[in-house]
């Protein structure tokens, strides 16, 4: 009985640590803000940003891109414009504004 104890106790011991572990109150809230350089915009923006930069696709191909990359589905994402080369213009970074 002893050693049924001595086995048990630390094998219960395990499960309440992986429970406590893998509880959403223990989890870190991931940031709602964008690391340098990225710029913070809604959809919104970033649609209108598309349009006045002459981005050749419609607000339904460009949401879908930007739903993809919204993980946390707060409609803000974080852009970083890429340097111009002779293949591509007017190219940007996309990352979700909860992205570490």
């Amino acid at each position: 009985m002893r050693l049924k104890r001595m086995l048990l106790l630390p094998l219960a011991a395990a499960i309440v640590a992986l429970v406590l572990a893998a509880s959403p109150s223990g989890a870190v809230k991931p940031r709602a803000n964008c690391p340098p350089p990225f710029e913070k915009l809604t959809f919104e923006e970033a649609l209108d940003l598309a349009h006045d930069t002459g981005v050749p696709l419609s607000d339904e191909e460009l949401l879908a891109i930007f739903r993809v990359d919204d993980k946390n589905g707060d409609e803000n994402l974080c852009f970083a414009e890429l340097p111009d080369t002779p293949k591509r213009s007017n190219a940007v970074n996309i990352v979700d504004n909860t992205a570490r």
